[in-house]
Order: structure tokens, then C-alpha cells, then sequence
């Protein structure tokens, strides 16, 4: 439906739409921030701005090229991220559960591609 609009008007309707329906909420349930720190204004803005904004602009310029399928798999990918990110800049401790995690990201995306599993299906026994 969305091949002929521009993923610009796309993520901008989507973020518009999203702020008008939470931002009063989040105003009637936490009130006003208080942000006194410039390290506060700086994460604010890295978050809105990259991880939001650019990562919007980003899907909906994919969707039409590389379809929903396989632009869902970047949720598998995501996980991994956080917690490489975590060890490397939080100095997090990287743990067997992360690594059993990881694994199964991974099996869960052989599984998702199909390619291999029908490799094994075809082989001789």
C-alpha cells in the first residue's frame, strides 16, 4: 500500500501519530521532566534523533525494496546488538546465558531462511 508514498511521509506520519497519543499520557502520568544535566539533553537527542527518527526513515525505506519478511529479521538481530554494545561500552559481563541466547537467535534464523533445513532434507542417507 505504501510502495508509491515517500518512506519520509511514511515515518514522519508514524512518529507524528505516536508522540500526539503518548505524550499527553506520559504528561498526565509523570508530569513535566525536570532535565538539568547536558548529558540528559545529549541522550535525549541521540535517542530521538538516531534511534527513533533515522531507524523510522530506515525501515520504511527498506519495506518496499526487501519486503516485511525478511525486514522482520532485524528483530532477531536487535538482542545481539544490546548485549554486545552493553559489554563493549557498558563493560558488561558477557555471560553463558548470552552466549545460549545468541545461539538460538542464530538456529532461529537458519530456521526462519529455510535453505539449509532443505538441504538436509534432500541429502542421502
Amino acid at each position: 500500500r505504501f510502495a508509491k508514498v515517500e518512506p519520509y511521509a511514511v515515518a514522519s506520519a508514524s512518529l507524528t501519530g505516536a508522540a500526539l497519543i503518548s505524550v499527553p499520557i506520559a504528561l498526565f502520568f509523570s508530569g513535566l521532566p525536570v532535565i538539568t544535566r547536558p548529558e540528559t539533553w545529549g541522550a535525549l537527542f541521540g535517542i530521538s534523533v538516531f534511534s527513533t527518527s533515522f531507524s523510522f526513515l530506515l525501515v520504511y525505506w527498506l519495506l518496499p525494496r526487501v519486503g516485511a519478511t525478511n525486514l522482520s529479521l532485524n528483530t532477531f538481530i536487535t538482542p545481539i546488538s544490546a548485549i554486545l554494545l552493553g559489554v563493549l561500552v557498558l563493560h558488561e559481563r558477557f555471560e553463558l546465558i548470552h552466549i545460549l541466547g545468541i545461539i538460538v537467535i542464530f538456529l532461529g534464523l537458519v530456521f526462519i531462511d529455510g535453505r539449509l533445513v532443505k538441504g538436509w532434507r534432500k541429502a542421502p542417507a
